[in-house]
């Protein structure tokens, strides 16, 4: 996925902290060889290359990802999709098909989160974990409980131009998600409704409980323009989404 992936807990020993991280790095790489549209030999690459065919037949796994991410795309009015190019939006047809109509698929603004949901998972199944932070990038961030010498973690987001403080996030036992434009990386989300990439300077910040509604809302957010705040906290069960214009 490209990003840097940082992880604390407390609890565990140290052999059984390098068992578990073996087993998130395990479930980060599966998802990579699964989702990434830049790895030619992952299994989304190979779908989009022969997309011109109209149909094509997921693996069971990926199948459920892309019925999951239909069902945001609804969540979101359209503002969310995960198909690009697409003369409609994508449908999962005869149980097992899905017909991309010459587009491909795009899982950024998805990936990151759903890793961060079935990390949250594997963490919470772990009895030894008393608290833990997951730092995807920086801009997915997911915890279990609290800091252990405080009652929250503490992540202050910045404006990335400037280097100000936009915003300090309290996390207690739930996830954040930021998107919007960088100094390096501007202009790279797009309306899926029009094709076009997102002008102007702006930065989401988006919590939830479930780190995948957080993902999805902080790009919605950035295609809405702001403008959709309201309608995505509710139907995506944000504790609290903020725009700012940069």
């Amino acid at each position: 996925m490209g990003t840097k992936l940082e992880f604390i807990m407390t609890g565990p020993s140290e052999e059984e902290s390098e068992r578990i991280w073996a087993k998130l790095l395990s479930e980060a790489q599966a998802l990579e060889s699964l989702l990434s549209r830049f790895d030619g030999s992952s299994e989304v690459s190979a779908l989009n290359s022969i997309s011109q065919a109209g149909e094509v037949f997921p693996s069971h796994e990926l199948l459920e990802i892309i019925a999951d991410a239909e069902e945001y795309r609804m969540l979101t009015s359209g503002l969310f999709d995960v198909t690009l190019g697409t003369s409609k939006p994508s449908i999962v047809l005869s149980g097992r098909g899905v017909d991309l109509r010459g587009g491909s698929l795009d899982f950024g603004g998805y990936a990151k989160g759903l890793l961060c949901r079935r990390a949250k998972a594997l963490l919470s199944g772990e009895p030894a974990v008393e608290s833990a932070y997951l730092d995807f990038g920086g801009s997915s961030i997911s915890t279990i409980g609290t800091h252990p010498f405080g009652d929250c973690w503490k992540v202050s987001v910045c404006d990335p131009f400037s280097g100000r403080m936009l915003k300090e996030v309290e996390l207690r036992a739930s996830s954040l998600s930021v998107s919007g434009s960088q100094p390096h990386y501007e202009g790279h989300i797009k309306d899926p409704r029009t094709g076009r990439f997102i002008e102007g300077r702006c930065l989401v910040i988006c919590e939830a409980l479930d780190p995948l509604d957080a993902e999805v809302g902080s790009t919605a957010a950035v295609v809405s323009g702001g403008e959709k705040l309201e309608f995505l906290q509710k139907n995506l069960h944000l504790s609290q989404v903020s725009f700012f214009n940069l």
